[in-house]
């Protein structure tokens, strides 16, 4: 459980809850890992400043909801990591009449091999997943932000391949490759 406020100079304000939640699951002889996870923030501003006045004030509101399983199962020596990374938001805008609600699906699945065991290591695969971007957020980025922006999520993805390995008992090496695809950075 998670809780931040912002307040500014400028009539901005901003509060943010989060409930981060995992379960371990049994599923036959394996366990199902299972991610839940609430956010909701609600955002005010007055771009013009007219003193916090609330008829004058800008005000956005996000629920978002997580639902993320995932399963670790193994064949032979090869490793695999399956799952579904499910994101539903839900956003108000006081100055747009309708609620808007979006539901995002990613793919995560990662599959690893050992090339000399507890010494090289081959793994690949492909992982996605979804950020806020809260006002508190996006200002310590940037201070100089406009306020009344409206707040998109972050969609990213990707896809990698990396070779990992040990040198000696304190040298360690990972050299990763793939591409990363992102959407709606702020």
């Amino acid at each position: 459980i998670g809780y931040n406020h912002l307040n500014d100079n400028y009539g901005s304000q901003e509060n943010d809850i989060r409930f981060i939640s995992k379960w371990q699951l049994p599923a036959v002889n394996k366990s199902l890992d299972v991610d839940l996870n609430l956010w909701y923030f609600n955002s005010q501003y007055d771009s013009l400043y007219t003193g916090a006045i609330a008829e004058n004030l800008y005000s956005q509101g996000t629920f978002q909801l997580q639902f993320r399983p995932h399963i670790t199962t193994a064949y032979n020596e090869i490793i695999f990591d399956f799952g579904l990374n499910l994101y539903s938001v839900a956003q108000t805008d006081n100055r747009i009449p309708e609620a808007k609600n979006d539901v995002y699906f990613f793919p995560e699945i990662v599959v690893s091999y050992p090339i000399v065991k507890n010494v090289l290591q081959l793994s690949g695969g492909i992982k996605g997943s979804l950020q806020r971007n809260t006002f508190q957020q996006l200002v310590a980025q940037n201070p100089y932000l406009l306020p009344g922006q409206t707040h998109r999520p972050q969609r990213t993805t990707d896809l990698f391949i990396n070779l990992s390995g040990k040198l000696s008992s304190t040298t360690s090496f990972r050299l990763q490759g793939g591409l990363k695809q992102m959407a709606g950075k702020a």
